[in-house]
């Protein structure tokens, strides 16, 4: 069986296609699988190191306002219809599965007029333009929220799987080397860091805000800089700051708490371990999906929330010192997150991969 996924812009669309295609080829021998994105999206090299085939179509993000910019981009959309074409008459894929992100249009469009069938994974609480133009021809369509299905249109058959976990997700932890007698939080905006939270945390790190804790704030790469030039001098017993580091999967299993944003990589990854949260969504994210994520844990009991432009040191440092007031709160939060999540997604996913196969 040849089969094609697709996804890509964030690592909450690329990591997911991933898993779907390293469970696909844990479980069949003679499986291909092709994974189609852009040339110039941080899915390319994700992509590659992951060991998978990989090949491009041209497309870009569309804005929503009539500009250059956006006859550009349809433009260069048409391009990515004709790349996709071609990859599908070539490769001839039996299936294909999309992850959402604006490449994922194209690639599977093409694949829906041939009446090839597709799968889409909606992780978001909040549907991106993709998935919701591809859910109404798709064989199936996968959700983590309920409150999703109500937000697309669906002809196919629909599955709540939730979020695939990568599979070397919590492989060769080091968890008991952040472990410690205070608490741990850890804190980070996503893979490229968080703007707003890293200003909050120069407040509190320079202020000392934090009651008897350990914290660990991952900046990002492109804010490291900046953020340690406004810094300056602080307690590096207390506070721990880095650039970027792959040891997120250690750092969070012996974490008491995350503060994060609401990409629903992050969420899910938050839920597999079992810890309470504070989110802080991206505002400027496509259809405000972040915020949809992070109320739905909210109301599952499993995080607090701080919308962004509520933002600042204090709020923040003031949100985890309360919290850690309370241990039973703490591990209830840790619990409600667990349940929120599928930690066998992978697998089920597969099982729809199979009935759809047959028809």
């Amino acid at each position: 069986m040849k089969y094609i996924v697709s996804g890509g812009g964030t690592g909450g669309h690329i990591y997911p296609a991933i898993s779907i295609a390293k469970e696909i080829l844990s479980r069949e021998e003679d499986a291909q699988v092709l994974y189609i994105g852009t040339e110039t999206g941080p899915e390319g090299g994700i992509v590659r190191q992951s060991g998978l085939d990989f090949e491009t179509v041209r497309v870009s993000y569309i804005p929503r306002k009539i500009s250059i910019k956006l006859i550009r981009s349809l433009f260069k959309l048409l391009g990515g219809f004709s790349d996709a074409k071609k990859i599908i008459n070539d490769f001839k894929p039996n299936m294909l599965i999309g992850t959402g992100g604006y490449v994922s249009f194209p690639v599977l469009y093409m694949a829906q007029r041939k009446k090839i069938p597709t799968i889409i994974l909606e992780t978001n609480a909040y549907p991106g333009l993709a998935n919701k133009f591809l859910a109404k021809k798709a064989s199936a369509v996968c959700v983590t929220f309920d409150e999703t299905i109500g937000r697309l249109t669906i002809t196919g058959d629909v599955y709540k799987t939730g979020n695939p976990l990568r599979p070397d997700f919590f492989q060769d932890s080091n968890k008991e080397k952040y472990e410690q007698e205070g608490k741990l939080v850890l804190s980070f905006g996503g893979s490229g860091g968080q703007k707003s939270l890293n200003n909050a945390l120069i407040e509190i790190i320079k202020g000392d805000l934090l009651d008897n804790v350990f914290l660990i704030h991952i900046t990002g790469k492109r804010h490291y800089d900046s953020f340690v030039s406004a810094l300056g001098n602080y307690n590096k017993e207390k506070y721990r700051v880095i650039d970027y580091t792959e040891d997120v999967p250690s750092i969070m299993l012996a974490a008491d708490l995350v503060v994060a944003s609401a990409g629903m990589m992050t969420l899910t990854e938050i839920s597999a371990a079992s810890v309470a949260s504070i989110l802080v969504p991206k505002a400027y994210t496509a259809e405000n999906h972040q915020e949809y994520n992070a109320r739905a844990y909210e109301r599952g009991g499993a995080s607090k929330l701080i919308i962004e432009s509520d933002l600042n040191g204090k709020l923040l440092s003031d949100t985890i010192n309360s919290l850690f007031l309370n241990d039973d709160l703490l591990k209830k939060m840790g619990k409600n997150a667990y349940e929120l999540a599928n930690i066998k997604a992978n697998e089920e996913i597969y099982e729809i991969i199979r009935l759809v196969r047959r028809g």
